[in-house]
């Protein structure tokens, strides 16, 4: 009764031991199969040390006091925590990955404020504002922009590296299966010095061009819902700019996903896949913005200047109607030929095609 009582202390201790665990061990089996085996023999060993020197101790007892001696569950997980070469908060393993990151979100803050600052001074000007103070007021979310960029990546980089992570641990995180058993085979080939399999053709864009667009996309995206264009914004019909206001969010989310796709996806298959099929279906989210433009071709603007009326907005003529319906029907064949187009390659990307890059 005692032996199973002592090994039910044991089991529930390694439990809790391994509740306590950073995620990146967690996701390692047999890495972490072999800590739990190591602590249960480790607190089997120390029992065994205490009954020797204290014989009047029943094996209840010495197991107790062994699980005592080893620490808490907390104290011991912190031993695992305590990976990577410290750097500031962030550990030096991270640090690239961090930089990287902190200077392309930097990228786009400062980006959209240039954008802002120039159409806004544009308009202003053209209508006899204050441009000067639409240009400063372009500029001033750089600042608290790139701060609060700073704040968050800092923060989340740091927990990052108090919890012991490696750049190849967020990776395995992410890695199917299928996917781990795919890698493995690669690292076997390298070590052997085996020549690499045939490169098959390109199915997906490049991560330089997924990043570059996806900024692209975020800094047009918020600038058709901003839409700083000062008082020339009471010349266009309301419908019209409540439509490219949706148009935008739709803009930023697919910039999120590609930026996303740029940075990290490369990093396995199963993500990289699942932010191609996103992507698409993000896109698809237009189409009842374009059905709307379609179905309302009065609302949009025609933009003119003349010496006499200087700057004038108006409708396209009912005659040419039918290049308007022309042109939207295109536009809303284009993206749902190009969402199918998406979800036709990731139904083609193989795990084997990710690893050959």
């Amino acid at each position: 009764m005692s032996e199973s009582q002592s090994k039910k202390l044991v089991k529930d201790f390694l439990r809790e031991v391994e509740e306590k665990l950073p995620g990146w061990l967690k996701e390692k089996e047999d890495e972490l199969k072999e800590v739990l085996n190591e602590l249960e023999e480790h607190v089997y060993d120390k029992a065994d040390e205490l009954n020797s020197e204290n014989p009047g101790l029943t094996t209840i007892q010495s197991v107790q006091l062994a699980i005592t001696q080893m620490g808490t569950p907390n104290q011991i997980a912190r031993e695992y925590k305590r990976r990577g070469t410290p750097k500031v908060y962030i550990s030096e393993e991270l640090w690239p990955t961090y930089l990287t990151v902190f200077k392309y979100l930097v990228v786009i803050v400062i980006s959209i404020s240039i954008l802002v600052a120039i159409i806004g001074g544009i308009t202003t000007f053209i209508t006899g504002g204050d441009w000067a103070g639409a240009v400063l007021n372009g500029f001033s979310i750089i600042m608290p922009g790139v701060v609060g960029i700073f704040v968050v990546i800092t923060l989340v980089f740091t927990y990052l590296s108090m919890e012991g992570y490696y750049l190849e641990d967020l990776k395995e995180m992410f890695r199917s299966e299928e996917e781990k058993k795919a890698y493995k085979e690669l690292q076997v080939q390298i070590e052997m010095g085996l020549p690499p399999k045939p490169k098959e053709p390109e199915l997906i864009k490049s991560p330089s061009e997924l990043t570059a667009g996806g900024i692209v996309q975020l800094i047009i995206g918020f600038l058709f819902i901003i839409q700083p264009i000062g008082g020339f914004i009471t010349l266009f019909q309301p419908l019209f700019l409540l439509l490219v206001k949706l148009g935008g969010f739709v803009i930023i989310l697919e910039g999120i996903l590609d930026l996303l796709n740029g940075l990290f996806a490369f990093w396995t298959y199963v993500t990289h896949k699942g932010f191609i099929i996103a992507s698409a279906i993000a896109s698809l989210l237009s189409i009842p913005i374009f059905i709307i433009f379609f179905m309302n071709p009065q609302i949009f603007p025609i933009i003119a200047w003349s010496q006499a009326t200087g700057l004038i907005v108006h409708g396209i003529r009912t005659d040419y109607y039918w290049i308007y319906y022309l042109v939207t029907f295109l536009i809303i064949g284009g993206t749902i030929g190009g969402a199918i187009d998406q979800f036709y390659k990731a139904s083609k990307f193989r795990v084997e095609d990710f690893y050959k890059k």
